[in-house]
């Protein structure tokens, strides 16, 4: 059985307005599998911190790879010596070894008067300590265009859907050991499912929704296709509607926001998912448990 939990932690902002990452690494920690969103590098808001590594300081027991969706030019001092990157993106952490990391850029498009950013998914192949290997994937998606965010589901299925035909990070044959290339071609190839979890700000009435997890019957309620994703709440025994993972105003508007999504082949084996409740961020983290060694 392993752990898995994907979290928007608003760069460690809790609802009391206090940047403290060790609070929410103490969280994370027990975890087996962590998808983020919401990381910060160098930004001011955030003490000019680089959040990547000091998650990694707290977390010494997970691998990690890390995406920026905004990457920005900031100058700390003259030149280049005093120039950094200001970054603001999704992170996997992993107890088990990261073998290969994928950031893909999803569609993207400005809106008047209101700010957008751009948006990412993180794929990773993670070696299990059975030997499988599991794709697990953290994205983010668009806060304030449900068009934009069906094109962004879009973007999602055909990367899980191509992913064994694309041949992964890299692909091939090598000639000889000793082959300048060869050391790259090591990377494992792309396995047949895929978890995909994230902050997806959506609700389950919208369409980003239906495109990711079939559509609904009135007879036989939500059909999801082989070729597309389930939802591990609805999976274990939970409504669509039911489950509050942003903390606006829960008696106005609640909204599950956040989900762990798998293919065909791990719905059988998703044995829980549960919302934490806390006001480390302003969303909840949300957790699965998943029958893999």
């Amino acid at each position: 059985m392993i752990s898995l939990v994907t979290w928007n932690i608003q760069y460690g902002r809790g609802r009391d307005d206090r940047v403290d990452l060790e609070r929410q690494a103490d969280l994370l920690r027990s975890f087996d599998v962590i998808g983020l969103q919401e990381v910060d590098r160098c930004w001011r808001r955030t003490g000019e911190v680089d959040q990547v590594a000091r998650l990694a300081e707290l977390l010494p027991d997970h691998y990690h790879v890390y995406a920026p969706a905004t990457d920005i030019l900031k100058q700390h001092g003259p030149g280049p010596k005093g120039a950094v990157r200001r970054q603001f993106g999704n992170a996997v952490f992993s107890r088990f070894p990261i073998l290969t990391a994928n950031p893909v850029s999803l569609p993207r498009r400005a809106a008047i008067g209101i700010p957008t950013s751009a948006r990412i998914a993180l794929d990773t192949i993670l070696q299990l300590p059975s030997g499988r290997h599991l794709r697990f994937c953290s994205t983010h998606l668009d806060h304030a265009q449900p068009d934009l965010r069906l094109e962004q589901a879009e973007a999602l299925l055909r990367l899980f859907r191509e992913g064994q035909l694309s041949g992964g990070v890299s692909h091939g044959a090598r000639a000889s050991d000793d082959h300048w290339w060869g050391e790259e071609i090591d990377a494992p190839p792309v396995p047949a499912d895929m978890v995909l979890v994230g902050d997806f700000n959506m609700v389950h009435t919208e369409d980003a929704y239906t495109r990711l997890v079939g559509a609904r019957d009135s007879y036989f309620g939500r059909v999801a296709h082989l070729d597309g994703f389930a939802d591990s709440w609805t999976l274990t025994g939970h409504a669509e509607d039911e489950g509050l993972t942003w903390w606006d105003d829960p008696a106005v508007n609640p909204r599950r926001l956040d989900y762990v999504l798998v293919t065909a082949g791990l719905v059988p084996l998703v044995r829980s998912c549960t919302i934490l409740e806390g006001d480390l961020s302003d969303h909840q983290p949300v957790a699965v448990q998943l029958d893999l060694g």
